[in-house]
């Protein structure tokens, strides 16, 4: 799967992408704001750019979603909702919510802070019900087409299915080629640019052993803040130390019980 803003992807990417074997585009879409997406991306015309690849990706053939960042206030006011309403009218395949995490731009904000962005446990919750319930009444249109399925992250990856499989049953590669265990997980196991992608993987998912009941970045918030202090994604090294220290967790339910 491809993440991007929709900068640089057009008609002819989305073909080349699609016939090397990428299956799925997620854009980031996180207001239904324009101005306010064009504020919180500090980019002119993000909302037109994101849309744009939607389309191009749709007409590639490509399964397309649209991925939202739904912080405390959006939560609260429910205009994530809203939000789900557009992905419907772009004719998405999917809506995905994710929560704020502890790193990048955020890494040092208090999650404890009543003004972080950090949802609290009653905002989780209402994010896993609208998962549950709209996917519950997902029904056909009267074109034959079906409205966005919802991936809430915080429903998928909770202990009682999937957990967090950060570098044991999905990885993340950067732009410069680093691979980590996830998006928001900084730790390098190596660069496909210099080993092959299954080398780095095996390292990487034996390192982290298997999936975790919890988000390891939620979890593990100061020790990865201090690993990463001096650089972004922490080298290969480091990041074998790291993780050498992570606490060990119980499987998660659905994972045990598959496992099993």
């Amino acid at each position: 799967m491809l993440f991007t803003s929709g900068i640089g992807f057009d008609a002819n990417r989305a073909a080349e992408l699609a016939d090397a074997g990428l299956w799925a585009v997620c854009v980031s879409l996180d207001r239904i704001d324009k101005q306010e997406f064009e504020q919180l991306r500090n980019l002119p015309g993000a909302m037109e750019i994101a849309e744009n690849a939607l389309t191009v990706a749709k007409n590639a053939g490509l399964y397309v979603c649209v991925n939202c960042v739904a912080d405390r206030s959006m939560v609260s006011e429910g205009r994530y909702r809203e939000l789900y309403e557009k992905a419907r009218q772009l004719d998405v395949d999917e809506f995905r919510l994710i929560e704020p995490m502890p790193c990048g731009c955020l890494a040092n904000v208090d999650t404890d802070d009543e003004t972080s962005p950090f949802l609290t446990p009653e905002h989780v919750r209402e994010v896993r019900r609208f998962h549950r319930e709209t996917n519950r009444r997902l029904k056909k249109d009267s074109q034959g087409r079906f409205p966005p399925k919802v991936c809430a992250f915080n429903e998928i990856e909770s202990p009682e299915l999937f957990g967090c499989a950060a570098g044991t049953r999905h990885l993340f590669i950067d732009s410069a080629g680093e691979m980590c265990p996830c998006d928001f997980t900084p730790l390098s196991f190596g660069n496909v640019t210099e080993e092959p992608v299954d080398v780095i993987w095996n390292r990487m998912s034996t390192a982290m052993k298997h999936p975790r009941r919890h988000c390891l970045v939620q979890h593990q918030t100061t020790l990865i803040r201090e690993t990463t202090r001096e650089r972004t994604p922490a080298p290969l090294e480091v990041s074998l130390r790291t993780a050498a220290v992570f606490p060990d967790e119980e499987l998660p339910d659905f994972v045990r019980w598959i496992d099993t």
